[in-house]
């Protein structure tokens, strides 16, 4: 098997089946699979996606042991995560795929990132996260972000995975940035549902707090008694707000 898509999902029937069909809808030669790990979902989301896909369903909670979980049954070399309210462009996997074995420094990328309908505020602070990806992506510290993440299963397998920690896809990243470059490539996009920054104000600031808790998770001074206590009140804070 050459490519597994993982989707992770609870709860979004009404974004999924886009999301699945812009994976099968993907011209190419290579052996790939598609599997959808289900969090218990109580709509539509494992029905709609039988038809597409293998579903496994997720017992425990927390996009990084779903994203795990799939990880764990999928036979490809190459492993693509990717949220379950993200469309692929057309040419996604044939240049990722490409890219990827023309790069033997590079063990995982994210590709650039696209919403479906951002206010002109939410513009600019996208258009931030993107210029600091693609400045750091420069010397091969790129992030990888949950929205869609290709990654070398031997890679992915030598760091065990996505910790469990609040910004799993920061954790991980600095994982695997061990083994090699991480970089953010433009040469094609996944479009994902602006939903969250509609539907809720704090959206930003919640996420920089996450960021900041997972760095004190990470911390070789996280036993500190103060820091400690500041990433015990900093968690209440950022408890994550599933909708998947």
């Amino acid at each position: 098997m050459d490519v597994s898509f993982i989707v992770p999902a609870r709860n979004e029937e009404g974004y999924i089946e886009k999301t699945l069909k812009s994976i099968k809808s993907q011209k190419t030669k290579l052996k790939t699979e598609l599997i959808v790990v289900d969090g218990m979902s109580k709509d539509k989301t494992a029905k709609i996606a039988k038809k597409y896909a293998k579903v496994i369903v997720q017992k425990t909670k927390g996009i990084a042991d779903a994203r795990n979980i799939g990880a764990k049954k999928a036979k490809g070399k190459l492993l693509i995560f990717i949220d379950a309210d993200t469309t692929l462009a057309p040419d996604y996997l044939k240049k990722v795929w490409a890219y990827m074995n023309s790069k033997k420094d590079v063990v995982a990328i994210t590709a650039m990132m696209k919403f479906d309908s951002l206010r002109w505020y939410e513009r600019i602070g996208v258009w931030l996260m993107d210029a600091m990806i693609q400045f750091w992506s420069k010397f091969g510290k790129g992030r990888l972000t949950g929205v869609n993440t290709v990654v070398w299963r031997s890679a992915f397998e030598k760091v065990k995975g996505f910790p469990n920690v609040h910004s799993e896809d920061i954790a991980f990243t600095r994982n695997i940035q061990k083994l090699g470059r991480t970089e953010y490539f433009m040469d094609t996009y996944t479009i994902s549902s602006s939903r969250r920054f509609h539907t809720d104000r704090g959206f930003i600031l919640y996420y920089i707090l996450r960021d900041f808790v997972t760095f004190i998770e990470m911390s070789r001074f996280r036993k500190k008694k103060v820091v400690k206590t500041v990433e015990k009140k900093l968690a209440k804070r950022t408890k994550y707000k599933e909708i998947r």
